[in-house]
């Protein structure tokens, strides 16, 4: 590994994932879903989405429907 480059110089092409908060899935003590994505730098709380439980998998499978649709 003797040639040293920073890693964004690289190129898109190689570039396997992108910088990515954390994102968490849980149950929350009401029996609700709790999605909750890792504060950026500059934020001073998580963003935090709370989903019924009953509608989770419409939830899920609507991402799974988004991501398909809309991948370039």
């Amino acid at each position: 590994m003797g040639d040293r480059c920073e890693f964004w110089e690289l190129g898109e092409e190689v570039m396997a994932v992108g910088e990515q908060r954390a994102v968490a899935v849980y149950p929350n003590p009401d029996g609700d879903l709790v999605i909750r994505q890792e504060r950026a730098w500059d934020e001073e709380e998580d963003h935090i989405i709370i989903v019924r439980i009953e509608n989770a998998e419409r939830l899920a499978q609507a991402i799974i429907r988004a991501a398909t649709e809309y991948r370039p």
